[in-house]
């Protein structure tokens, strides 16, 4: 599988003040050859740090637009492999973004690592590499978690160069989901004046705030709820851990606390809040979520409905009565067990897109 995977790793260089910001916006992706199991550097601003694009070059001749997936924040390719080279072998070609902070992603300059910077910087910057690495018009966006708003803020930004969305437990609205995750930010909150990134790893091994059977301490809480998982596995999720910045924390806490996520402008799209990007959204949406799932409950995933009444809308439930052999919480795509199947309803998705 790694052979076939290509590594695009697009260095940035910091981006000083809005004139900086606007030159980004115009700029244009440099052209570069494509060959199996090659690896390619180009220079691109997306806004003050590194990012790499990795590459699942399609098995034979390509079907349907490509599929760029923008991951859980703070989650490494190492989360996303499986299921991509799953797609990728039914033709699919396949994209990965790694924020920031994550994977072989740098880690964000002081101020240039929020919500902002990923969702419209990293973001719209990893779709325009796809688009010109394949010569397609448009590409599908498959958005992860609350990394997964950035579909929709890209999808609303760049209407022309999106065929369609996937969404795998995405909040349409959003909501301080349980006791675990307020005392998380509130600690995190606190301590956030010491400089440097937050290595997610070491926090998310906090106790838990009350007892529980099912997990011990917030990895297994928020992330690998359900029984899908071995302990080998776990670890080796664990340690696929990367880092955030101070106020991507805050930003992600005003977000749940307020409803809404209203962002100022980003190094390479103009801001939009997520729920007028959702009014506005009229493209075919798949929306999958898990009732396992202690990050994104289902009813934030599946406000869908009503924020976005415009949107062609498929829902798909994670869950053993809908035939599904796991139930693998907020980490579905990750599950094993999970993946032949999701990818499968993906692939359907995307095949009847225009």
């Amino acid at each position: 599988m790694r052979a076939s995977v290509i590594a695009w790793v697009l260095w940035a260089s910091a981006v000083a003040g809005a004139s900086a910001a606007g030159a980004a916006g115009e700029a244009q992706v440099p052209a570069s050859e494509v060959k199996g199991g090659r690896v390619y550097r180009s220079l691109f601003d997306a806004g003050g740090a590194q990012i790499a694009i990795w590459r699942w070059a399609a098995a034979g001749e390509r079907a349907g637009p490509p599929i760029l997936i923008l991951p859980e924040l703070g989650l490494s390719k190492a989360f996303y492999e499986k299921f991509a080279a799953n797609l990728q072998a039914r033709g699919r070609e396949v994209f990965l973004v790694e924020w920031r902070g994550a994977g072989d992603s740098s880690r964000p300059a002081k101020g240039a690592g929020g919500l902002e910077a990923l969702f419209l910087g990293d973001a719209p910057t990893a779709l325009r590499v796809v688009l010109e690495a394949t010569k397609a018009p448009r590409a599908v966006l498959l958005g992860h978690g609350l990394g997964g708003a950035s579909a929709v803020l890209v999808a609303d930004g760049m209407k022309d160069k999106v065929a369609g969305l996937v969404l795998v437990s995405v909040p349409a609205r959003y909501e301080v989901p349980n006791l675990a995750v307020e005392k998380f930010a509130g600690i995190v909150q606190a301590r956030a004046v010491a400089p440097g990134p937050i290595a997610l790893r070491s926090w998310l091994e906090l106790p838990l705030p009350f007892e529980s059977k099912s997990a011990t301490d917030l990895f297994e809480l928020l992330l690998v709820h359900g029984d899908a998982f071995t302990s080998v596995r776990k670890d080796e999720l664990r340690a696929a851990l990367g880092t955030v910045a101070p106020e991507l924390v805050a930003d992600v806490w005003r977000w749940m606390t307020s409803g809404e996520l209203i962002l100022r402008d980003g190094p390479v799209l103009p801001a939009r809040g997520l729920g007028p990007a959702l009014a506005g959204l009229e493209l075919p949406v798949l929306s999958i979520g898990s009732v396992r799932d202690n990050l994104v409950h289902l009813e934030h995933a599946f406000a869908l409905r009503t924020a976005a009444p415009k949107a062609i809308q498929r829902e798909l439930v994670v869950q053993r009565l809908e035939g599904f052999d796991s139930e693998a919480g907020h980490l579905m795509l990750t599950d094993e067990a999970l993946i032949r199947d999701l990818a499968a309803q993906i692939v359907t998705f995307q095949e009847e897109l225009k």
